[in-house]
């Protein structure tokens, strides 16, 4: 139990790890991250969340090396044809090191979920990044949960 605004809360390992994950993206060093995690008997995941009606265009920055392990994505209707969620990687060292690592048309089979699983293969180097982008459309409600691995 912690004390939260003179209440009682219990405070879940989910609501703690999200928190880390905020500290994540403002400098916190990869040991004191995995210090956290680990005290928490979490398995070391960050997840990265984002939720819109509007053209993604979402760049994740991990400031540690890191391993992409999986992508979610759900969408509240069927997306327009040809609007692509595509992944790259965009290398620290430059475009002509940068690679496209999924490209999917959700319009093909009609599809609201999806879901792709990376894991080895798929580390990066401190200073690497995510571009994950998606049309939209027809504006449509889309979230996306992005899981890294930190190493």
């Amino acid at each position: 139990m912690v004390k939260d605004l003179g209440r009682d809360t219990d405070l879940n390992a989910s609501s703690m790890i999200e928190g880390l994950i905020q500290e994540i993206q403002t400098d916190v060093t990869l040991a004191d991250v995995r210090t956290s995690i680990n005290k928490l008997g979490a398995t070391n995941l960050v997840h990265y969340y984002l939720g819109t009606a509007a053209v993604i265009d979402w760049t994740i920055k991990p400031k540690y090396p890191f391993r992409l392990e999986s992508i979610d994505v759900h969408t509240s209707a069927i997306l327009d044809t040809s609007e692509v969620l595509t992944i790259t990687k965009d290398a620290r060292n430059g475009t002509s090191f940068d690679a496209v690592l999924l490209s999917e048309d959700l319009f093909i089979g009609s599809r609201t979920s999806y879901h792709a699983v990376f894991g080895e293969g798929y580390e990066f180097v401190a200073g690497d990044e995510l571009d994950i982008a998606q049309l939209n459309g027809s504006a449509d409600t889309i979230g996306i949960d992005v899981t890294i691995k930190p190493l």
